[in-house]
């Protein structure tokens, strides 16, 4: 695994640089790890341009062959939103009635080998009830919902003397990796065009 971003992109990426090393005289690894040995490079930035658009052009050449995974991806956001609503409505709900805070952090550390992680894939009294219960023990409740596009995931970290975090459950999808890391490689090369421009 590559310490800078996801096994799954490090696979893209191993993937793209057999294929285009030769083509840019340099690796995607290389340029991502470090990008001030490139700066002096002539037209690096416009390199950097058309490894975005390689990239771009690699998700879509798999679409077709994961078009079932789209579609079931498509479902599952659709349906992992719409329960978003309703358990964001219910999470701010029970946090004004117990005077509890609901932050929306840049970032959190915090021992997770500690949470209690809480998959829900539907919105019943049950489900209203448990975070009506950890809101009032809770002394923050930290949203973390991550949105794809117009799409939430809600994940919500409900702190006490226990930490426990509920999250709208979403099954695991090759199409929706295969994007999260084609947007991951994309603000990469966008970070390392912005390093490059500031030098």
């Amino acid at each position: 695994m590559a310490e800078l971003w996801s096994d799954y992109s490090d696979n893209i990426i191993k993937n793209l640089d057999k294929q285009l090393s030769t083509k840019y005289k340099l690796t995607m690894r290389n340029l991502l790890t470090d990008p001030s040995k490139y700066a002096d490079q002539p037209n690096i930035l416009v390199t950097i341009d058309n490894l975005k658009e390689e990239v771009e052009n690699y998700a879509k050449s798999r679409d077709k062959v994961l078009a079932t995974e789209k579609k079931e991806f498509e479902n599952a956001i659709v349906r992992a939103d719409a329960l978003t609503s309703q358990l964001g409505q219910s999470v701010s709900m029970q946090a004004k009635q117990n005077g509890v805070p609901v932050i929306t952090p840049v970032a959190l550390q915090r021992d997770t080998t500690k949470d209690e992680q809480i998959y829900v894939d539907s919105v019943d009294n049950a489900t209203l009830a448990l975070v009506g219960k950890l809101a009032s023990s809770s002394m923050l409740i930290a949203d973390f919902s991550t949105t794809y596009e117009n799409y939430k995931v809600g994940e919500w970290l409900f702190s006490g003397d226990k930490d426990y975090i509920i999250s709208v459950y979403m099954p695991a999808n090759e199409y929706f990796r295969l994007q999260s890391s084609k947007d991951e490689i994309v603000g990469l090369l966008d970070t390392a065009s912005g390093f490059i421009k500031g030098l």
